[in-house]
């Protein structure tokens, strides 16, 4: 078995463009098998609240909120 991948995410409200982009990192390695573990930390810490990420969207991401959904149906690691 190959090891996990560990992204810790630093940002969400604060800078969306940088959340978004390990959102979809992190999806694209889940859509591709790879096994993963998320650390929110600092600012990040708030993706793990349904109200901080409503409405959240930087094109040409999907919503933050549908990403976050995806990881969670996949029940990936994500620790605070």
């Amino acid at each position: 078995m190959d090891k996990p991948f560990l992204l810790a995410i630093t940002h969400s409200t604060d800078d969306v463009v940088r959340a978004s982009s390990a959102l979809a990192l992190a999806n694209a390695m889940l859509a591709q098998g790879s096994e993963i573990i998320i650390f929110l930390l600092n600012e990040g810490v708030l993706l793990g609240q349904k109200r901080a990420i409503e409405g959240l969207h930087v094109p040409p991401f999907p919503p933050v909120k549908e990403m976050v959904h995806k990881l969670a149906e996949a029940r990936v690691k994500v620790y605070l």
